[in-house]
């Protein structure tokens, strides 16, 4: 029995210095963007990830993951490179994190983290997004749709603009009579 546990003491004191498992000894990479400011919503669709060189002996893999926790460790699913930068798209909503860990065989650098990044979608991207939405409408109904929505947004709360809105919403949905008095 106490052969058993000297056994799996030493077992486990190898696997926390890292004898026979991925090391994460190695520096994290250093982030930095040029398109998106970390906390500042951006007008870039894509954004443009610059990373420094990793501290592992031999030729390094970058693996890379855009997701909505800002703790994510990349893993062999997720996209390498061996290159210092990448460009990713960045979804419409949401704050988004990009990370980045370096790999060299069994090498593992610590893992980089950089956010929350997240798109500043304008008026007219809104509008475009809710009058094309239906798939059914002509051409024409989705331009007067899309500059009803956009002068209804621009006025803000008049009431000519929300009876625009609403008119709009009417030509891509249905139709009504309207007697003003």
């Amino acid at each position: 029995m106490k052969t058993l546990l000297l056994i799996v003491g030493v077992a486990a004191l190898a696997f926390s210095i890292g004898i026979g498992a991925a090391s994460s000894s190695a520096a994290a990479p250093t982030i930095t963007s040029p398109t998106h400011k970390a906390g500042v919503p951006a007008n870039a669709t894509i954004a443009e990830f610059h990373w420094t060189a990793s501290t592992l002996g031999g030729a390094a893999t970058y693996l890379h993951a855009l997701t909505l926790d800002p703790a994510t460790e990349p893993t062999q699913i997720d996209n390498g490179t061996q290159s210092l930068s990448a460009m990713v798209l960045v979804p419409a909503t949401g704050q988004w994190y990009f990370h980045v860990v370096a790999t060299s065989g069994a090498e593992r650098s610590l893992g980089a983290h950089y956010g929350p990044i997240s798109r500043n979608i304008t008026l007219q991207q809104r509008c475009v997004t809710a009058v094309a939405s239906d798939q059914t409408t002509s051409a024409t109904t989705e331009d007067s749709g899309l500059a009803g929505c956009i002068a209804a947004a621009q006025t803000k709360f008049a009431p000519e603009a929300i009876l625009g809105l609403f008119m709009a919403f009417l030509a891509k949905f249905g139709s009504a009579t309207f007697k003003r008095g």
